[in-house]
């Protein structure tokens, strides 16, 4: 029969304490409590993707353009003729300042709650662009091509991305902070389309009667696997290879949607669905696996929380060794 020497490598050892990274099956004497000890291996619990209800919006809408985070979020302008921007710290929305211009159907960057752009929109000459200091907006230049129901995407107030929008087109356009550039189009034209990402590594998601998904390089577009459900004005957030799609409009009855798709860099997968079905979903999120819905039509103040499945945590415990 072996021993704990030959098994181990060495002798049982005293120690003062417990040691804090114990291996699995390892044994010492703790001189403070009088006992042998050992390393007992606790394998970790599997917890599935979920949503959970946050605080409500203060104000129904949808069509919000989301950015910022789970914890920390914007929800900019609605469906209605508003100006109104909310502001989420993990639990409840306050007012902050209202756009300069009317926001309905604009796109955003996936920027900060302290950084962010709000572009192009329903009313006026569609190509209204402001910058979002944390406190204020200021209006700056603004977009090459009107539109509104496009996408968006980018980093902060300096860094963005604008593509696709109604009248359907591909038109795509950067934003270095100053200026917006026309660069390579989509290869899809539609509206009701949604983004993710950066203005270097962007994700443009679906679209009106459609579930055609391209990546931006920086350069150019390059479509990839549609997402499973066809849809557009989907609540989104996350990067160009760690992306989410919630709800949206469905091509056929019933409009509203649930469905909720995971992106891992080349396909789609569903998740668990949202609550509460609805089109035009705001949302943002740094990553698929924590994510805030906010808004949606018909007309709601719903927040949902989306937190990603994890295979759990294993650890090592100190146990006591039974003796007679």
């Amino acid at each position: 029969m072996a021993t704990y020497r030959e098994i181990n490598g060495g002798s049982i050892q005293n120690r003062a304490t417990n040691p804090s990274n114990a291996k699995t099956g390892e044994v010492w004497y703790n001189e403070d409590t009088g006992k042998l000890r050992y390393g007992k291996f606790t394998e970790g619990t599997p917890t599935s993707a979920s949503w959970a209800t946050g605080g409500n919006l203060n104000t129904d809408r949808g069509m919000i353009a989301g950015t910022g985070t789970q914890t920390a979020a914007l929800a900019i302008g609605s469906d209605e003729l508003t100006k109104i921007v909310e502001s989420y710290n993990g639990s409840s929305w306050t007012e902050v300042g209202d756009t300069n211009n009317v926001a309905r159907s604009s796109a955003s960057t996936s920027g900060t709650q302290t950084s962010a752009l709000n572009f192009t929109g329903y009313l006026g000459p569609g190509t209204v662009a402001e910058s979002w200091n944390g406190s204020s907006w200021t209006d700056v230049a603004e977009t090459n091509t009107p539109r509104y129901q496009g996408g968006g995407c980018g980093a902060d107030a300096t860094s963005a991305l604008a593509f696709g929008g109604y009248p359907p087109t591909t038109n795509t356009e950067s934003w270095n902070g100053s200026s917006w550039t026309e660069v390579n189009n989509l290869n899809s034209g539609r509206y009701d389309v949604s983004g993710a990402g950066e203005n270097t590594a962007g994700l443009a998601i679906g679209g009106f009667n459609t579930g055609v998904t391209e990546t931006w390089n920086g350069t150019s577009w390059t479509e990839v696997n549609d997402l499973n459900t066809a849809r557009g004005a989907v609540g989104r957030g996350g990067t160009q290879t760690s992306a989410i799609a919630a709800g949206g409009r469905m091509p056929s009855a019933p409009l509203t949607s649930a469905n909720t798709e995971l992106w891992n860099g080349s396909s789609w997968t569903e998740t668990a669905d949202l609550s509460v079905a609805g089109r035009s979903v705001g949302g943002c999120g740094a990553t698929n696996a924590a994510v805030l819905a906010m808004g949606r039509l018909p007309s709601s103040a719903a927040t949902e929380e989306f937190t990603g499945a994890t295979s759990g945590t294993d650890s090592v415990t100190a146990t006591s060794v039974e003796t007679s």
